[in-house]
C-alpha cells in the first residue's frame, strides 16, 4: 500500500504502518503476516477498523456527500479551485471532519435530552476539552477543514481516516478525488440501505444543514468555513444522530448482506475462513478455526498460514524471551528455550519453501522470511545451536532497527553478555504462554470476529 503522505488526495490508500513502527515490532515480522493476510481479505479489513457500526456510520457520512455531489454540483464547483478549498478533496474531507465532530458533540449532548450510553470516537477527548476554560478549543467549534477536529489527528484516527483504505479496496470510494463516488450502481444500493427511517430522516436534516451552512456560504477572506458549536448544534441535529446510534440498526439482514458482500466474505479464501469461523464453537480460537479450514478446503493460502505461522511464532516468542527484563547473559534457561524452538516438530522449513512466492507474500516479506529461515537452519547446523540462534536473532534485530533508523533494543558482546536497552515485562501467565507453540497471529480473524458480532448482536453499546 502507498504511504499516506499526499494530503491533497484524501482517498490515497490507508497505511497501517502509520501506527506500527519499531516500537512494537522489533523483529520486523508484521510485514510477513500482513502480507499473507492481505492475500485473503485484499486490504478490506485491518487491525484498527474493527467495528461494523463505524463502517456504517462512515458509509452514511459519505452517502451524504454523494448526495451533495448529485444534487448540488454547481455549489460545490463554486467553492473549489480557490482558497481555502483548492481542490474538491479539501472540501470533501473538510465536510467529513465537520460531520464527525458534529456527531461526537451530538453524542455528548444527547443524554441531556434522554438517557443513553452511546459512545463514538473522540467522545472521551471531547469531555476533556470541555473541562477547559477555553471557548476556542476544538470542542467548542466546527470547522470545514481536514486538519481540524476533536482528535489531534482526526483525518487519520477519526471514523473516515480509519476506514478510507478499506473503503477504497471495496470499491466504495474511487481513488480520484475529483470523482470519489463514481460507482453509481453501488451508491444506488447504499441509497436503498439508508432509505428507511431513522436514516432517511437523519439524512434529510443533515443534508439541509450541509447545504445552508457550508455549500451556500462564501468563505470569508479565503478562510475555512467555521462556526461556534451553538450556531450549528440544536435539538433536531442531536436527535438525528442519536436516532442512528441504536445498535439494532446495524444488525439487520440488509446491512448484514451489504457488508458481507463488500468485505468479500462470500468468495475465495475469505469465504472458506468465514464459513469455518461461523461453524466453530469457540470463535476466539483463531488457530483452531484456521486449522479446521485447512482440513476442509483445498486452499493454498490457508496451507501457507499453517506452514509459516509456527515459524513466525517461534521467532517472535524467542525474541521476546531474549528481551525479558533482567536478561544479562545466555543462561541455562535461555538455552533451554532456544533448544525448544530449534527442535519443535511443527516447524518444517522445507514445507515453508513452497510458499515463498508473490502468490502469498510481497518481496520484502519473502526477503525477511528467507533471512530468518537461514538463521534457523544455520543455527541448527552449528557447533552450539542454541547460542548461535540467540546471537543471530539479536544481530537480525539490530539490522531491522538500523534499517528503520531506530535504536536497537538489545546487543550482545563477544563474551555473550547481553545488554538490554529496551526491556519487556511479562506476567507469570504471559511467560508461560511464551513457552507454548500457540500462534501469535490470527490473520485478521480477530477483526472478522468483531465485525461479525457487530452484524449479529443487537444488545451491545455503541
Amino acid at each position: 500500500m502507498l504511504l499516506e503522505n499526499n494530503l491533497d488526495d484524501i482517498f490515497t490508500s490507508y497505511d497501517e504502518s502509520i501506527f506500527s513502527d519499531g516500537s512494537i515490532d522489533p523483529m520486523g515480522l508484521r510485514i510477513i503476516w500482513t502480507s499473507l493476510g492481505n492475500k485473503i481479505f485484499y486490504n478490506k479489513i485491518n487491525t484498527i477498523s474493527t467495528d461494523i457500526r463505524y463502517y456504517t456510520l462512515n458509509l452514511f457520512h459519505h452517502y451524504l456527500l454523494y448526495k451533495c455531489t448529485v444534487d448540488w454540483a454547481d455549489k460545490i464547483n463554486g467553492l473549489v479551485r480557490k482558497p481555502p478549498y483548492i481542490n474538491k478533496s479539501d472540501l470533501y474531507e473538510g465536510i467529513l471532519i465537520f460531520l464527525e465532530n458534529l456527531l461526537t458533540r451530538s453524542t455528548y449532548e444527547a443524554p441531556k435530552m434522554q438517557p443513553s450510553n452511546y459512545t463514538v470516537p473522540g467522545l472521551s477527548k471531547l469531555k476533556g476539552l470541555l473541562l477547559k476554560d477555553d471557548k476556542d478549543n476544538n470542542g467548542n467549534k466546527l470547522v470545514v477543514k481536514r486538519t481540524s477536529g476533536i482528535l489531534v489527528r482526526q483525518y487519520l484516527l477519526g471514523i473516515h481516516g480509519r476506514h478510507k483504505g478499506p473503503f477504497m479496496q471495496m470499491g466504495i470510494l474511487n481513488s480520484n478525488s475529483e470523482v470519489p463516488y463514481n460507482n453509481t450502481a453501488l451508491w444506488e444500493n447504499v441509497g436503498l440501505l439508508f432509505s428507511g427511517n431513522p436514516w432517511k430522516s437523519a439524512a434529510k436534516n443533515l443534508l439541509s444543514l450541509i447545504d445552508s451552512k457550508i455549500l451556500s456560504v462564501v468563505p470569508k477572506s479565503g478562510k475555512e468555513i467555521e462556526y461556534k458549536i451553538e450556531e450549528i448544534l440544536n435539538p433536531i441535529i442531536i436527535k438525528a444522530y442519536a436516532s442512528i446510534l441504536t445498535p439494532s440498526l446495524y444488525s439487520g439482514d440488509t446491512v448484514k448482506s451489504f457488508w458481507e458482500r463488500q468485505l468479500g466474505l462470500h468468495q475465495g479464501t475469505a469465504a472458506n475462513l468465514f464459513t469455518a469461523y461461523k461453524e466453530f464453537t469457540d470463535k476466539s480460537n483463531y488457530q483452531g478455526i484456521i486449522e479446521k479450514a485447512k482440513d476442509e478446503y483445498k486452499d493454498e493460502i490457508i496451507n501457507a498460514i499453517v506452514a509459516i505461522e509456527p515459524f513466525i511464532t517461534c521467532i517472535d516468542k524467542m525474541a521476546k524471551r531474549i528481551l525479558l527484563r533482567g536478561t544479562s547473559f545466555i543462561n541455562d534457561e535461555l538455552i533451554t528455550t532456544a533448544n525448544y524452538w530449534l527442535n519443535l516438530t511443527t516447524i518444517q522449513i522445507d514445507k515453508m519453501e513452497a510458499f515463498l512466492s508473490d502468490v502469498f507474500f510481497n518481496p520484502e516479506a519473502i526477503s525477511r522470511l528467507r533471512r530468518l529461515m537461514k538463521i534457523y537452519t544455520s543455527s541448527k547446523q552449528s557447533i552450539n545451536p542454541p547460542i548461535e540462534f540467540i546471537k543471530q536473532l539479536i544481530q537480525y534485530h539490530n539490522e531491522i532497527m538500523k534499517s528503520r533508523g531506530h535504536m536497537h533494543w538489545v546487543s550482545i558482546g563477544s563474551d555473550n553478555k547481553i545488554t538490554i536497552h529496551k526491556s519487556l515485562y511479562f506476567t507469570n501467565a504471559e511467560l508461560e504462554k511464551l513457552k507454548q507453540p500457540s500462534w501469535i497471529n490470527n490473520y485478521y480473524l480477530s477483526t472478522l470476529d468483531s465485525l461479525y458480532k457487530g452484524l449479529n448482536l443487537t444488545n451491545e453499546v455503541i
